[in-house]
C-alpha cells in the first residue's frame, strides 16, 4: 500500500493510493488512484520472464491499455 501527493498534468498537486497483493510469489494484482482516476493491473511471474499489464482510465480520453514483457539476460549479481 502507498499513499501521496504527485503533480497532475495541470501540474496541481494530486491525491495518489494503489496498492498490489502478490499471490504465490507467481501473479501479481495492483490498483490505485491518481488524480482521482482509476489505475489497474495485473503481472505473472516466473523465473525466466516477467509479463505485465494495465489500463488507466481518462476522463477525455477513456481507457488506456499498455503490456509489457520482460526477459532478464546476463549473470546476476
Amino acid at each position: 500500500m502507498s499513499a501521496g501527493l504527485a503533480k497532475n498534468r495541470r501540474g496541481d498537486l494530486a491525491p495518489t493510493v494503489g496498492g498490489e497483493v502478490l499471490f504465490f510469489d507467481v501473479f501479481a494484482l495492483r490498483s490505485g488512484l491518481f488524480d482521482y482516476e482509476f489505475w489497474g493491473g495485473f503481472g505473472i511471474l516466473t523465473g525466466s520472464w516477467f509479463f505485465d499489464t494495465g489500463f488507466a482510465t481518462h476522463k477525455a480520453l477513456g481507457v488506456s491499455y499498455m503490456a509489457s514483457v520482460t526477459v532478464p539476460f546476463g549473470r546476476e549479481r
